[in-house]
């Protein structure tokens, strides 16, 4: 692994419990975290995964040999959030990743880290009596961290346009999948996306960290971003578009400035949009006033479900975002 990649690493946590309560579950590793501990030791099993259709694979292995059936979960897992990354990019992100998987009979759900390296790692721990509900319905970890995959690595000083990228076109993969609804999505931005407004006496993003600005205040510029590229382009593209356009010159197996992917993603959408956001941001605290952007993008919620006004001002940008 490339020093960089042993020094730091992405990891998730829950969306509804660690980002609703602000607990950790696995951390933003630093200098204490060092490299993966799982590939480090000898693999009870190795297998390939093909990925996508231009034979992206996965190099899986096991720190203790699971039984079949739960070798059998864990590859439809895998292949199921590969799926949904594949579907938003149109290709698997990386045409290599090394995935190690543990059996941690200490975790309750299923977490994961994603390690830049060339290729990328990412290290999954599954709780021995995970079950199909647990991984191919409820989670959302595993596509969190292949979403990583599709973007450079960029150091600590950026790592909320990391995490808030990941947390952003997640459930929009999943969306254009069909592995889950927009009006989920749409219900969690409401609830959760507040929580990554900038407190009194916060900086912009590049300013001030913390759980709740690093994630979902990293999402918030994200969503501002896409509907601010769509209003650019008469709604033709997104940061989709964007995001493809990184991903085909670079991706987690190397290291860049946060103006480089920036840049690229600008112009392939023809504007100024991305880095003009990061100028405006990345000093001053951005509150994009969220009670009314949900209302021109015509979400509302009622008892947690979203309910949706399609004559409302944004209403097909929002319908635009999640369109396969």
């Amino acid at each position: 692994m490339a020093a960089w990649g042993k020094l730091q690493c992405h990891g998730t946590m829950r969306r509804r419990d660690a980002l609703k309560w602000g607990a950790r579950t696995t951390t933003l590793c630093g200098l204490a975290a060092a490299s993966p501990i799982v590939l480090t030791r000898p693999a009870a099993a190795r297998e390939a995964l093909v990925l996508d259709d231009r034979g992206a694979v996965a190099n899986l292995t096991y720190a203790v040999e699971p039984d079949e059936t739960t070798r059998a979960l864990v590859r439809r897992w895998i292949l199921k959030s590969a799926e949904a990354v594949t579907t938003y990019y149109g290709r698997f992100p990386v045409s290599e990743v090394a995935i190690s998987v543990e059996m941690n009979a200490g975790r309750r759900r299923a977490g994961g880290k994603a390690f830049p390296d060339d290729p990328p790692q990412l290290q999954l721990s599954v709780p021995p009596g995970a079950d199909e509900k647990a991984l191919l319905i409820d989670d959302w970890v595993l596509v969190h961290e292949m979403v990583h995959l599709a973007f450079p690595y960029l150091g600590r000083r950026h790592l909320w346009m990391a995490e808030g990228l990941a947390v952003y076109v997640e459930p929009v993969a999943r969306i254009m999948a069909g592995h889950m609804t927009a009006e989920r999505m749409w219900a969690d931005f409401v609830d959760m996306m507040p929580r990554g407004l900038p407190a009194e006496g916060d900086g912009g993003y590049d300013e001030t960290g913390g759980w709740a600005r690093t994630y979902w205040g990293g999402a918030i510029f994200c969503l501002v971003c896409d509907i601010r590229l769509r209003q650019a382009t008469d709604n033709e593209k997104g940061l989709r578009d964007a995001l493809i356009a990184v991903n085909r010159e670079m991706n987690f197996s190397r290291r860049a400035a946060l103006g480089e992917p920036l840049a690229i993603g600008d112009a392939a959408t023809g504007t100024t949009v991305l880095t003009d956001a990061w100028k405006e941001m990345r000093a001053n605290p951005y509150d994009p006033d969220l009670d009314r952007l949900w209302t021109e993008l015509g979400v509302s919620l009622t008892a947690h479900e979203a309910r949706f006004d399609d004559t409302a001002p944004l209403a097909a940008i929002r319908q635009a975002i999640t369109r396969a």
